[in-house]
């Protein structure tokens, strides 16, 4: 085993200086070479084959290969930590480690760092009730704190994701409310979410001002021509989840009883409601092909019966779904942002305070506009959306809060 340990040191020796040099190379240029890939990979497969014999077999030499393992396995968890960001330092440290255990290293018949592994037994019940723990813990312990990593990076994007008007809190999620002020004029962007538990709505509807001089801009999308089988419904598969969907919520039943109330006002030529309901979103006739195609395909995973009927709907639809996803995402998101903030400006020559109910995915646009305008936040509200009962999901959770972005989601 000492001439595979021997190969496993120079190509460590070997990933180490050519990752120094795509460092160097990449910070000149802006352009990474790697080269360091096919090396990062040779090393990994032999540490990992090294490592995984030394359980079975004592001839593998543990004081050589484990401390270059140990090290391998820190700069894996670092890596998925960090996205290799200030990896530099790492990098020269393989390089000296791979240096120095080669120039120590000697032959079984000589001395130095090699333990004359080779002259042991092929294999023997202790080295492998000594070494096992150790592998389980490093390997377990390894894959743990990367899962851990790429899931709190994941969390960490989607939230940005959305201007962290969703979040994900140790026993649940959330949304904000945050409020814009300029002069007398308020704008209030209400970050919703289309299912959640029942008490969300609730309060939602209970934090909605009954008299006042304000308008209530509602998302929702009109197909005055019939271009889809009927609306998107979450209940469906709110239900199968047991949780509540928006559509039917106390907020949903409110505002429509507030846009009869408005539309009528305006019909008859009487005095509006204090408090106006009034669509701020697109109809779908104003999408392109390839949205609506993309909202059909939705509609018949929502509408599914089971959550492996919804399964099977996404496989078969998988490809409008993945098509033209460009076109759709400007459809859905910025062309109706472009017409709410229109619509924004509009109220605001004739109410106190705009209040924008819409999905978190849209906020962080609006605000952005809206602050331009030279609005400047004033305050912010946070509501519980979903509650997680599961001990172990919150446990895991509260792990990801330990871990580098995690505690900027602490309340």
């Amino acid at each position: 085993m000492h001439q595979l340990t021997l190969l496993f040191l120079y190509a460590l020796l070997v990933d180490g200086v050519a990752a120094v040099v795509d460092e160097v190379v990449s910070a000149m240029t802006g352009a990474p070479t790697g080269i360091s890939a096919w090396a990062s990979l040779c090393v990994l497969g032999l540490a990992l084959f090294l490592f995984t014999a030394s359980v079975f077999t004592p001839r593998v030499s543990k004081r050589m290969v484990v401390p270059c393992v140990l090290f391998l396995a820190f700069c894996t968890v670092w890596g998925v930590l960090y996205g290799g960001g200030e990896a530099l330092p790492l990098y020269v440290a393989e390089t000296l480690l791979a240096l120095g255990f080669l120039v120590g290293y000697r032959h079984p018949s000589g001395s130095g760092l090699q333990d004359f592994a080779d002259t042991r037994p092929t294999f023997t019940w202790r080295n492998f009730i000594l070494s096992l723990p150790l592998y389980a813990l490093v390997l377990g312990g390894t894959l743990a704190l990367s899962t851990l990593g790429a899931a709190q990076k994941l969390r960490c994007k989607l939230e940005e994701s959305v201007g962290r008007y969703l979040t994900l809190e140790r026993d649940g999620i959330a949304v904000e409310e945050r409020c814009f002020r300029q002069g007398d004029r308020e704008i209030r962007l209400v970050g919703m979410i289309h299912v959640a538990k029942s008490g969300f709505y609730d309060e939602i509807t209970k934090a909605l001002p009954e008299k006042s001089d304000a308008v209530v801009l509602l998302e929702g999308v009109t197909d005055r021509q019939s271009l889809l089988a009927g609306r998107l419904d979450y209940a469906q598969i709110a239900g199968l989840v047991g949780i509540a969907s928006q559509r039917e919520s106390s907020f949903t039943r409110k505002a429509v009883d507030g846009m009869k109330q408005t539309g009528t006002a305006e019909a008859q030529g009487e005095e509006p409601p204090a408090v106006e309901y009034r669509s701020g979103d697109i109809d779908v006739a104003e999408f392109s092909p390839a949205t609506v195609r993309w909202i059909q395909a939705l509609q018949e995973i929502l509408q599914s019966a089971t959550v492996r009927e919804a399964v099977d709907q996404f496989v078969q639809n998988k490809e409008v779904l993945a098509a033209d996803t460009d076109t759709v995402y400007r459809d859905i998101l910025d062309r109706r942002n472009e017409h709410l903030l229109g619509e924004i400006q509009k109220m605001l020559k004739d109410h106190r305070t705009v209040i924008v109910p819409w999905g978190a995915k849209h906020m962080p646009g609006l605000q952005k506009e809206i602050e331009n305008w030279g609005f400047m936040e004033t305050g912010r509200a946070r509501r519980e959306a979903l509650h997680f009962q599961n001990k172990v999901l919150t446990r895991v959770i509260s792990l990801m809060d330990m871990l580098p972005g995690g505690l900027q989601n602490t309340p």
